[in-house]
């Protein structure tokens, strides 16, 4: 039986090499800084806790500070950010071979088989 780790790992490499798709990181930080939707991009998880996060912000804080809405659209375009250039990363290695960085665009290339 493999121990945790190894299981963490390869169910990573299959969603890798079959679910996920390449996306720009720095898209999914912009979308994520100006809305909610925007994380939809990077995670449907993600996108409800911020969701849920913006709604108390905007409608449930009535005397919040006056920067508090862009730091937390700042912190979850850093969480995109971060979470694409992830995703990328395992992408471009076990799909098409690549060093992960997570920023190259493999598109072009052909997929190992």
């Amino acid at each position: 039986m493999p121990s945790t780790d190894e299981a963490f790992i390869e169910d990573q490499r299959r969603k890798a090499v079959s679910k996920w798709r390449w996306h720009n990181p720095y898209l999914a930080a912009l979308l994520a800084s100006i809305h909610p939707l925007g994380m939809l991009f990077t995670s449907v998880p993600a996108f409800f806790v911020y969701l849920i996060v913006w709604l108390a912000v905007w409608f449930w804080w009535p005397n919040r500070p006056f920067g508090i809405g862009i730091a937390v659209g700042l912190v979850f375009a850093i969480y995109a950010y971060y979470q694409t250039l992830w995703k990328n990363a395992a992408i471009e290695k076990w799909k098409y071979g690549l060093p992960g960085t997570g920023k190259q665009n493999p598109k072009n290339l052909n997929p190992i088989t």
